[in-house]
């Protein structure tokens, strides 16, 4: 059941004396129905989904079978792909409790498929291919072997539940998944003492880094700052979980159940990117279905026509030669425009999408530093006063930049706070009144200023340490978030200061962004566990959809002009972007 909570705010002065004080109740949220903008893309995907069959046994299908092995006569949960030879657009199904796999009338165009699956701990007895005809239907069962190297099966999420360790310990690792997967760190060799010079290595690389394409820092760093204080010990406990001290682990590699029911309704497609560098951290979808992206790793803002696959480039000035590039934040204005946060670039930027004038606003030459990093940025109510929201990691503060004048504003939102507590700005979101709503990532709460009086008032989670990370606001001002280290996804009501939380089925999903839908669907997921949760905030029962492999996904974009919803996600690490259609 979702956990409701009657925040008491307070102002900085206040939540200094009053840190500790929380005022909780049970209930539901009041109105679940939310209006977002209407997607006009939306529509024709609507009709699309609509068009497909995914459930019925006697439905047309190009292509169907059954999955089995000799363990399991009828395997549910089983993740099937099917790729035309020679396209960047794969196709996912997952078995029902028959076992049996369809693939929706109207999807496949005649041609050679090549299949995949995923289903931990086996692997195809045998190459499987298949071929959908220029008329009526094809038919191949898959028949699956238990696999011999299960490590390499492994999700980030099971690798946690599988090593040794306090839950505090573990969750030191999600930091490590921002870059690489954590079968990296069991599969090393690396002795305490070596991993510190590990350690010191990591700490140089910026965190729009992966191993395909590592970014050096110009700022630097240690990994005293990089990993905390007690480096030390963090370093012994990574040679404790690895094969430092023998040739196999001392501890029993643990699967997680494989979906049933609901979880298995869903069409799930992938769209490959040229380039395996190119890394998709925040997918957003225009007005007209066309989908962008933001390259973590790269001066550019990518476009992809979800109907061919066509992927085209829009790149943007370097502000900061021999900084790191690429943008993380992507967001729209009140007129569609698209802004982004440009990083360790020193800057902002919009791209204008009537005239595709890509404008940037730098950072002012006074406000510079070498660890200046424009990380989050809030453009989403613009119009009310001309003023845009972005963070400066480097000297942890938020700035307001007027986009007439290029000027920009400082504000210290933790200015005043008890020393020694960890605070950050992320997650930023502007409400109907351009006051600016962020979550404190080092933190516990969401944090308000107002765009008026530049009031700064905290909204703490009813979760102790919860690092609530990403979110976003809907029609009604309502703010969805996902609690990184609480396992929770959060939604504050703004004008009432009510906050609910909801449980996520799957220890160290770790929830990394959270949307709220106009059918009351809260929607989330993170870089470890390889699955999209689906949440009713009516009872908090969750429905857990399997990716077809490894994704780390750092931003939810949900077009609610489908019912239901269409997802879309970047896999950071893997250059692809994701559309995931739920059946029902």
């Amino acid at each position: 059941m979702p956990v409701t909570t009657r925040v008491i705010t307070h102002s900085v002065r206040e939540y200094s004396a009053l840190r500790e004080c929380r005022r909780f109740r049970r209930g539901f949220m009041g109105e679940r129905r939310m209006k977002f903008t209407s997607l006009m893309g939306g529509i024709a995907l609507g009709a699309l989904l609509a068009s497909l069959s995914f459930s019925s046994a006697s439905a047309a299908t190009p292509l169907s079978g059954k999955v089995s092995s000799p363990d399991e006569s009828s395997m549910e949960g089983v993740l099937v792909t099917a790729r035309l030879a020679g396209s960047t657009i794969a196709h996912t199904v997952v078995t029902d409790a028959a076992g049996e796999y369809r693939f929706p009338d109207g999807l496949l165009k005649p041609g050679k498929y090549s299949l995949k699956v995923r289903a931990i701990g086996y692997e195809l007895d045998g190459a499987a291919a298949a071929e959908v005809p220029d008329e009526g239907t094809a038919t191949r069962d898959i028949k699956l072997r238990k696999t011999k190297n299960i490590a390499g099966q492994l999700t980030n999420a099971e690798w946690l539940a599988s090593m040794p360790g306090a839950t505090g310990q573990k969750k030191q690792l999600y930091g490590c998944t921002n870059c690489h997967t954590l079968q990296r760190i069991t599969q090393s060799t690396y002795s305490a003492e070596e991993f510190l010079d590990v350690m010191a290595r990591m700490a140089q690389y910026s965190n729009n880094s992966f191993p395909l394409h590592p970014q050096i820092r110009v700022a630097e760093t240690n990994a005293g700052a990089r990993f905390g204080a007690e480096t030390q010990k963090f370093a012994e406990y990574l040679s404790t979980i690895n094969l430092s001290q023998s040739s196999a682990w001392d501890y029993q590699l643990k699967t997680l159940p494989r979906v049933k029911g609901a979880g298995t309704r869903v069409l799930i497609t992938e769209y490959d990117l040229p380039k395996q560098t190119t890394m998709a951290h925040d997918v957003v979808v225009d007005r007209d279905g066309t989908v962008f992206f933001s390259d973590f790793g790269a001066p550019q803002i990518g476009e992809l026509d979800p109907k061919t696959g066509k992927v085209s480039e829009h790149p943007y000035p370097v502000l900061r030669t021999g900084y790191p590039v690429g943008a993380l934040d992507l967001e729209q204005d009140e007129s569609g425009n698209l802004w982004g946060a440009m990083m360790y670039q020193g800057g902002i930027l919009r791209f204008d999408r009537k005239t595709g004038e890509m404008k940037t606003f730098p950072v002012p030459q006074e406000l510079l530093n070498e660890a200046t990093q424009q990380a989050l940025i809030a453009p989403q109510h613009r119009e009310v006063d001309g003023k845009v929201w972005v963070t400066n990691v480097g000297m942890n503060k938020i700035h307001r930049v007027d986009t007439t004048t290029g000027e920009y504003e400082t504000i210290d939102p933790f200015k005043g706070l008890p020393p020694g507590g960890r605070h950050s700005a992320y997650g930023m979101n502007a409400d109907h009144q351009n006051n600016l709503w962020f979550n404190d990532f080092s933190g516990e709460a969401i944090v308000k200023i107002d765009a008026r009086t530049l009031e700064v008032t905290f909204f703490k989670t009813n979760t102790a340490r919860s690092r609530p990370r990403r979110g976003h606001m809907d029609a009604q001002d309502r703010l969805a978030f996902g609690e990184f280290y609480g396992d929770r996804a959060g939604v504050l009501d703004t004008k009432t200061g009510q906050i609910t939380e909801y449980t996520v089925p799957t220890q160290h999903t770790a929830p990394y962004d959270a949307v709220l839908d106009k059918y009351g669907t809260l929607w989330t997921a993170g870089m470890e566990a390889d699955r999209i949760v689906r949440i009713d905030t009516a009872d908090g029962k969750a429905v857990e959809y399997p990716l077809p492999r490894q994704t780390n996904i750092r931003r939810i974009f949900v077009d609610d002009s489908t019912k239901p919803s269409t997802v879309w996600v970047g896999n950071n690490e893997g250059a692809s972007i994701i559309k995931l259609q739920p059946a029902d």
